[in-house]
């Protein structure tokens, strides 16, 4: 009997486990993508680092986005030191519930982009122009008439300080 407790506890422990492999980063209706203007990856030059990130519209339907609360409040940023495996939750802006009723609509096929940055004090104090830095980026916001927050997409933008890009050009 305690043997086939034990079992039903690990299965369901495993169960959990194998729950968090899947990918539960990405919304079907979206696909999203970061970048630096003209660089990839972004290189650090001592200043603040601005980048775009694109939502496309990838459903055979048009979407309503709150498009200008996204943009408001900013998305979810944690950076991944690649040399030391440290990680940092950037704090991210407090959103204005007025604007979730501004929706814009996203045709099919169609990309909304929105600007996004990241304070080079962070990237001083991870090296600097030696920097190594994979900024994982999360959008999410209430879709669909909701008030619960859902995924919206994730992707990763990289970023290398200006001597590292030198040694790997």
């Amino acid at each position: 009997m305690q043997r086939q407790i034990a079992l039903c506890i690990a299965m369901g422990f495993i169960s959990i486990l194998n729950a968090g492999d899947r990918p539960m980063d990405r919304n079907p209706d979206f696909e999203v993508t970061a970048g630096c203007k003209g660089q990839a990856p972004c290189i650090f030059d001592g200043r603040r680092i601005d980048f775009e990130i694109s939502v496309r519209n990838v459903r055979d339907s048009s979407i309503h986005l709150p498009l200008e609360f996204i943009r408001y409040g900013g998305p979810y940023i944690v950076l991944h030191d690649n040399r030391t495996q440290r990680h940092l939750t950037l704090p991210s802006h407090m959103f204005d519930g007025a604007l979730l009723s501004n929706l814009t609509v996203v045709a099919p096929g169609q990309s909304v982009s929105i600007s996004a940055s990241i304070d080079a004090s962070y990237l001083e104090a991870w090296g600097g122009a030696s920097a190594d830095v994979t900024a994982v980026v999360e959008l999410g916001a209430p879709l669909e008439g909701s008030t619960e927050f859902r995924l919206i997409g994730k992707t990763e933008l990289r970023i290398v300080g200006s001597k590292a890009a030198r040694r790997q050009g």
